[in-house]
């Protein structure tokens, strides 16, 4: 038995038909321990429960992601905000998203909109888009989120300033027609095959794109 974040844990067994006898660590028990305990937290805070919300030592002194990604302040925000808060055709909805994600930040969103209204593919502008930021920018403002980082795009588009070259990406896919392409994908496979055919989007920020666009 070892004793791992202040738990008890023992090496497990796997009998099944994929993995028979396969031998796991002790770090097998500790990861579904870590999740359920963490879910845990979640609804002991939105309950209104009173703190500590965890006998758990570590898990009370430092901070981890929810054990599920759409629970998160962000994501909810996409979720309530962009993707289901009007009856937005695929197109306009494809590109809310991506758009939103290229930049996974809220405040880069509230900007968007209240500088040009209700935000859809049919009133893009690549020019005044950029404009925009390049201001946010000059007044120092942080216009990406620190969660995860994409390319910069430079060798695929040639601009020194990266949001120019998100942009860009986003006006070529829509003009090569990933709305199309998308709504005939039949397995997260060929999804995640069709995105990673796009320059500035790796393995990653495919994982990050797709849970939101089927």
């Amino acid at each position: 038995m070892k004793k791992i974040i202040g738990k008890e844990t023992k090496q497990c067994e796997i009998l099944d038909e994929n993995f028979n006898g396969m031998q796991t660590s002790c770090i097998f028990d500790l990861y579904w321990y870590f999740a359920s305990e963490r879910q845990k937290i979640y609804y002991n805070r939105i309950e209104n429960r009173k703190w500590p919300w965890t006998s758990n030592y570590i898990l009370q002194t430092y901070k981890f992601t929810n054990a599920y990604r759409a629970s998160d302040r962000v994501s909810q925000y996409l979720l309530k905000n962009i993707i289901y808060k009007d009856n937005f055709n695929e197109e306009d909805t494809l590109f809310r998203i991506l758009l939103f994600k290229f930049f996974n930040k809220i405040e880069t969103w509230k900007a968007l909109e209240n500088e040009f209204g209700e935000i859809t593919y049919k009133t893009f502008k690549y020019e005044k888009y950029c404009d925009l930021l390049d201001k946010l920018l000059y007044q120092n403002t942080k216009i990406y989120s620190a969660a995860y980082i994409l390319p910069s795009g430079i060798s695929a588009y040639g601009n020194k300033q990266k949001h120019r070259n998100s942009l860009a990406l986003l006006q070529f896919m829509f003009s090569d027609g990933i709305v199309n392409k998308v709504s005939k994908v039949t397995s997260l496979k060929q999804l995640y095959q069709l995105l990673l055919s796009y320059p500035m989007i790796g393995n990653f920020s495919i994982s990050i794109f797709y849970r939101y666009q089927l």
